[in-house]
């Protein structure tokens, strides 16, 4: 393999990954490493590099905010602190590097998914171009031999400016400011903090001449590796900080790093606390969440047990079919119960044996073995755990699915299935993830790894874009993969129809009827596409039991969604949610105490990242779920009101009415179960809205209060 050296930024997320040594510990490590440090100088000698490279204990000191680098900047008068040399390193905005002249990379380390020596951390200094030929052979022999001896997470490779000589230079942390000095020895520099093992030999020129001086004020030099040893050292102290004004690092007063970096970074900071029990904070919301799911079920439970008719559906509903819905809703309750305990197990699995940081190890052999060198990436690597993650799942989710199609639904007369569809549905859908997924996810990634902090934005516009082509593409290429859609046939339906798409100005495209009959016997009818192009379908388990006027009927009360805006007002929603979503995740995605606590040391995956962080979203989910179905059901009541003002009323009510006894709905549900579960209203609620009363449509309808939470029903009309 030809290993090369790659001097482009390294992203944060992966700088994040490299380990923080406690410089106390330098002196016990290179003691450690001796023999393996000797061999690997001994490359650099062999080839006649000792004025050019040295050794450097792979290292950071900080964490990077994203689209961020550290780069080390002389200070050009040393003598004023009494030292001969001094340099600083401290995060810089790739955005203004600009006023720095151009950056060469100052320590490179081994970067697993490239293959190359990649720069981790750059200099203003002028240096050698090590990417060119005349170092190919050097960093060919110097990767190889660092790999052999598996050293390439202990030691990187460092260049050794001219201006350094022949120093030995000592490496201050100074916390507050997410800065690092380097030193030579003076009075009042610590003992024992070198993480140089060889200074070599050089001209003292290219100093960075635009930097801020040092000055002798308060307030105290301190951390935990720039302490003072009383006797030691003398009372210099340090208030400002190296800084180019034009640049927008490191800040005198306020203890910023980045002026357009706000918020998210303060929160990221807040959130990325050493040692904090993620793993048992997610496992909280998860038991919490499942708790709180089976108690409104066990609720809702009471319900599914009633033995008599609603008062308000006793002319409309038989003892025969009620008892009959109740025991269908029983059964899908018990059903429930039970799926949802599995699916617990399955996540509190996943969680205790630490299945995804072996599946992201197995994922990365199998890249390992059978991807070419060039498609060893990130991105890559992300595309192959969720193929195997998705295939896991899908195995896992067989023995429920099958049983909810072929038990549940076939004993009361809803599946229309056959063995092979179901397999058919399964493996369409695999192709579809591999398909559209591949696409979908590496641009994903790519975006949040070339845009730096401000990656939510570009994500958030990728995702809107990637709605409209799901919508422009859906009926064409999606659709017909698992239905067929087939014209309305000409007659008083798509008469009728027609005639209201033309009354509300509806910019109908295309009408069509779909085979749902070959799946189930549940009817529906709904309309999907973009704004000047609309498509209406009509499910033939509809047409079949319902009368002309009632199919109209109810498409007066899908278009009155479109006419109310609701469809509009809710994608708006969807995409602010979208929004806070990508912007929330920007404060998670290099959270290094959140990736280590579920098992991941030594890299910050991008997708792994997400997953964690939809779970730590769970309570916020939950309150949105509320949020979102009190409004859909004010939405369902909206649009019933707009039908009865188009003068279907009656048609309405008895084609809710057949949906109803043909769905064996739920006839009735407990408040709190509704609120939280049912995206729309009970029959019961909707039948008096429209002022049902045995069996007649009076002239009158009761008010409807929008503004409250009311009862709801699992149904999709």
């Amino acid at each position: 393999m030809a290993y090369k050296v790659d001097e482009s930024f390294l992203p944060a997320e992966i700088y994040n990954t490299i380990p923080h040594i406690d410089l106390r510990e330098i002196d016990n490590q290179e003691r450690e490493q001796s023999s393996v440090r000797d061999a690997l100088l001994k490359v650099i000698r062999d080839h006649g590099m000792e004025d050019i490279f040295s050794l450097h204990l792979l290292h950071r000191h900080y964490d990077l905010p994203s689209n961020h680098a550290m780069v080390y900047e002389q200070d050009s008068n040393p003598e004023s602190l009494g030292v001969p040399f001094l340099e600083i390193c401290s995060p810089r905005c790739l955005d203004n590097l600009d006023t720095l002249g151009e950056l060469r990379g100052k320590f490179f380390f081994y970067r697993r998914d490239t293959a190359t020596m990649s720069a981790y951390e750059f200099t203003t200094e002028v240096g050698p171009n090590i990417t060119s030929p005349a170092y190919s052979n050097f960093i060919q022999d110097f990767t190889h031999q660092l790999l052999s001896l598996k050293m390439e997470n202990v030691f990187a490779l460092s260049i050794s400016p001219p201006s350094e000589k022949a120093r030995i230079l000592y490496e201050i942390e100074i916390p507050r400011y997410c800065a690092t000095f380097r030193v030579e020895k003076a009075s009042w520099v610590p003992d024992g903090f070198s993480t140089d093992w060889a200074g070599l030999d050089g001209k003292s020129d290219g100093i960075y001449e635009n930097a801020g001086s040092l000055t002798r004020s308060k307030p105290p030099l301190k951390g935990k590796h720039g302490r003072r040893r009383a006797g030691q050292h003398s009372t210099v102290e340090l208030d400002g900080l190296l800084t180019d004004p034009s640049s927008v690092g490191i800040v005198w007063d306020d203890e910023r790093l980045d002026q357009t970096s706000t918020a998210y970074t303060e929160l990221a900071r807040i959130l990325d606390q050493p040692f904090f029990p993620w793993k048992k904070v997610l496992v909280g919301f998860s038991l919490g969440q499942y708790l709180l799911e089976g108690f409104l079920s066990l609720r809702q439970y009471k319900f599914l047990q009633a033995t008599k008719v609603p008062k308000v559906l006793e002319g409309e509903v038989s003892q025969e079919v009620f008892d009959k819905s109740q025991a269908y809703g029983r059964a899908k309750a018990q059903f429930g119960f039970v799926s949802g305990l599995y699916s617990q197990i399955q996540n509190l699995g996943f969680i205790y044996f630490d299945a995804l940081p072996k599946l992201w190890g197995v994922s990365g052999l199998l890249l390992s073995i059978y991807a070419p060198e060039g498609f060893r990436g990130e991105i890559t690597h992300t595309l192959i755990f969720v193929f195997v993650f998705n295939i896991i799942t899908t195995v896992l989710s067989l023995p429920t699915s099958y049983y909810s199609t072929f038990v549940l639904e076939e004993k009361f007369g809803f599946n229309k299935q056959t063995l092979k569809l179901w397999v058919m549905d399964m493996l369409k859908g695999q192709m579809l993830t591999v398909v559209l997924g591949t696409p979908i996810i590496s641009a994903i990634l790519k975006i949040v790894q070339t845009t730096g902090t401000s990656f939510f934005y570009y994500l958030w516009m990728f995702g809107i874009f990637v709605q409209l082509f799901a919508i422009t593409i859906y009926p064409v290429a999606i659709l017909p993969l698992f239905n067929k859609l087939s014209p309305l046939e000409p007659g008083v339906l798509k008469t009728g129809v027609e005639n209201l798409a033309k009354r509300l100005k509806f910019p109908l495209s295309e009408l069509n009827v779909i085979d749902g009959s070959k799946r189930s016997a549940h009817s529906n009818a709904y309309f999907f596409g973009l704004p000047w192009k609309k498509h209406i379908v009509i499910y033939d388990t509809l047409i079949e039991k319902s009368e002309p006027e009632e199919v109209i009927a109810v498409l007066s009360h899908e278009l009155g969604h479109w006419s109310l805006s609701h469809t509009t007002k809710l994608f708006g929603i969807g995409q602010f949610h979208m929004f806070y979503i990508f912007a929330l995740f920007s404060a998670f995605v290099t959270n290094k105490s959140l990736y280590q606590d579920f098992g991941f040391h030594n890299e910050m995956p991008i997708m792994i990242g997400f997953l964690l962080f939809s779970d730590a979203l769970a309570p916020t989910d939950a309150i949105i779920k509320l949020l979102m179905n009190i409004l859909s059901r004010k939405f369902e009541f909206e649009a019933d009101a707009f039908a009865v003002s188009l003068g279907y009323s009656k048609e309405l009510a008895r084609s809710l009415l057949k949906l109803q006894i043909q769905n064996l709905s739920t006839m009735d549900a407990d408040w709190m179960y509704a609120s939280y579960h049912y995206s729309h209203p009970i029959l019961s609620e909707r039948l008096a809205a429209l002022g049902w009363k045995g069996g007649k449509i009076t002239g009158e309808k009761e008010p409807i209060d929008s503004d409250k939470a009311v009862k709801a029903a699992d149904r999709e009309l």
